[in-house]
Formats: structure tokens, C-alpha cells, sequence
């Protein structure tokens, strides 16, 4: 409980403080639009031409395409900053201020910019989500419950392997190009994962989980719910990793002002 009243009073700070940068939000929410239009498009040409890709008819790909926009979004408003913050902070000598606070250091970093105004980016692909379903059919309200775990299982899979990146920063200092890079992997995320070919299913499923990340949750929402345990497994040895390896990383780091210069 603790750490969530650190967390929501971050929020509540953060909000205080979008209040100066309204027009940064606006093109925020305009950007998020035009990718999710632009996507739409994009199949709704595609199937103008066919009836389906593999078994993924065109209902299920507006599914991915909401989903997709949903956990990125999520993670934009909440994460984005704060995982792509460690590399300046080791930089600068100020990451030891976020060592010392009394909630665990990772999650402090993660969420430390949080947005809540930033929110409001999940309704255009919100709105996809439920074109896609309305034409889907056969809606089941415990499909819908396990979809909505199993996104924000993706969204904490996706933190994680940013803030997992994010600590090579103890060892190399500057590894932001990282994150540019797991953004580029991010938009593969929104095609449906048979269209891969099965060497890069399997390198985005469990190396890099991006294709886990976006397709699992329609996967679930289709019934196949021991995607949903894949998934779990995934975000389990993640929290592993990182709570071996943040340890690790303070060690080698190597105190304020080191890299200054």
C-alpha cells in the first residue's frame, strides 16, 4: 500500500505540472491519432482484397491493432520517461537521490513521470478495440475479463523490458539508442505473428517479446487462454532478472559525478 501512495502522489505531482505543457499533450494525443488512423487504413485496404490473414480475419487484426495502441499507450503515459530516464541519471550522478527513497528504486524510477492527462490517448485505439470486437461476435464476458489481465500483463512486460535495458546504463552509461531501437521492434508488434516467419515468431515471442506483448491478449481474448500463462511465465522471470540484476548494476556503479566530464 505504501508504494502506491508514492505512486499516486507522483501522479498527482505530474498533473500539476502538465498544466504548463498543454500544447505538448495535444500533439501527444494528435501523433497517437494519426498512427492508429493510419494503421486502420492500412488493413482496411488490405482487406478489400482478401477475406483473411492465415486464421486472423479482419475483426481480430482491429483487435491487435486496439490492443497494440492500448498497451503502448499505457505505457507512454505512465513509463515512457521514467524508463528512458536511467541513462542521464547515472550520467549526472543523481540516480543515488532515487536509491534512497523508501519505495523499491526500479518502480520509483518507472513511474517517476507519470501521466495521468496522458490517459487520454487510449481512446482512439480503445475505440478500434471495440470496432473490432462489435464485428467479431460472440463476445464472452470472461474472455473480456482474462483480455483485460492479460493486457495489462503486457503492459508490465513491456515497462520491465524497457527498465531491464534501461540498467545496462550501470555498466555502459549511454543506452538510450536501446530504446529507439525496442521501439522500431514495437510497430512489428502490430501484425499479426504469423505472417513471421517461425525464427523471428520465436526471437519476438521470448527474446525480445513483442509480438508476445500485442498478440497474446487477442489470442486469450479468442479462448486460448494458456496464452495467458505464457505470459505470466514471461512476466515472472522478468521481475527475476531485474531483482538480480538491479543489485548487480548499483555495485558497479560507481558514485556521483563519475561520468561527469
Amino acid at each position: 500500500m505504501r508504494i502506491l501512495r508514492y505512486i499516486f502522489k507522483l501522479f498527482i505531482l505530474n498533473l500539476k505540472k502538465e498544466s504548463f505543457f498543454r500544447s505538448s499533450f495535444i500533439m501527444d494525443l494528435i501523433g497517437n491519432i494519426s498512427w492508429v488512423l493510419i494503421y486502420f487504413l492500412f488493413f482496411k485496404i488490405i482487406f478489400s482484397n482478401v477475406k483473411s490473414i492465415g486464421d486472423w480475419n479482419e475483426s481480430l487484426i482491429y483487435i491487435l491493432l486496439g490492443s497494440s495502441g492500448i498497451i503502448f499507450s499505457l505505457f507512454s503515459a505512465l513509463c515512457n520517461y521514467g524508463a528512458g530516464s536511467i541513462s542521464s541519471l547515472v550520467r549526472n550522478g543523481t540516480i543515488e537521490i532515487f536509491l534512497l527513497k523508501p519505495v523499491p528504486a526500479p518502480l520509483f524510477i518507472l513511474f517517476r513521470f507519470a501521466s495521468i492527462s496522458h490517459l487520454l490517448s487510449l481512446i482512439p485505439p480503445s475505440i478500434i478495440f471495440i470496432y473490432g470486437v462489435s464485428n467479431y461476435g460472440n463476445f464472452h464476458i470472461l474472455n473480456f475479463i482474462l483480455y483485460l489481465i492479460s493486457i495489462f500483463i503486457s503492459f508490465f512486460i513491456y515497462s520491465l523490458l524497457h527498465l531491464l535495458f534501461g540498467l545496462l546504463a550501470f555498466k555502459f552509461v549511454e543506452v538510450t539508442p536501446l530504446f529507439f531501437i525496442l521501439g522500431d521492434f514495437a510497430d512489428l508488434g502490430k501484425y499479426p505473428y504469423l505472417i513471421f516467419p517461425k525464427a523471428l515468431q520465436l526471437f519476438f515471442f521470448y527474446i525480445i517479446p513483442i509480438l508476445l506483448i500485442t498478440n497474446f491478449p487477442v489470442l486469450v481474448y479468442t479462448g486460448k487462454y494458456y496464452f495467458l500463462i505464457l505470459q505470466m511465465l514471461v512476466l515472472f522471470i522478468l521481475i527475476l532478472l531485474i531483482y538480480i540484476l538491479f543489485p548487480i548494476g548499483r555495485k558497479i556503479y560507481q558514485g556521483t559525478g563519475t561520468y561527469k566530464g
